[in-house]
């Protein structure tokens, strides 16, 4: 009996670390922008295709949006439709401003995809809740 709620202990230690590894994964691959950006990876990774920038500019336009959703994350943000709207006309706001890296024409795709990459891991944003 004893031995076995050791083994229990020690499995549960291990995907205690396993799970720690997981969330808090480190990509080597992240340009170094994108890595001291918290949220920017998982849009980095994803988004390419969908934001069409030049290579040499994708960095910073992946980092900007990155930053507006970061900076209107309030707590359980991801659940609260006024604070998704707002982060949206945020997010256009942005993309309008970078209208000469970014086509506008495609925000509108560019901004859902963003949204939803961040509402499907806003564990990225969580640390950065106001």
């Amino acid at each position: 009996m004893r031995l076995s709620k050791i083994e229990d202990a020690e499995a549960l230690k291990q995907i205690r670390i396993i799970g720690d590894e997981v969330e808090n994964k480190k990509d080597d691959d992240l340009p170094e922008a994108i890595a001291k950006t918290h949220g920017a990876g998982v849009l980095w990774r994803n988004m390419h295709d969908t934001i069409g920038a030049p290579e040499d500019k994708y960095d910073n336009i992946v980092v900007g949006l990155a930053n507006v959703i970061r900076e209107n994350a309030l707590v359980d943000w991801y659940r609260n439709h006024e604070t998704k709207r707002q982060m949206r006309e945020e997010l256009d706001d942005y993309l309008y401003v970078s209208r000469d890296v970014v086509d506008y024409n495609t925000a509108d795709k560019i901004i859902e995809e963003a949204m939803r990459l961040a509402e499907f891991n806003h564990e990225e944003f969580r640390n950065h809740a106001k």
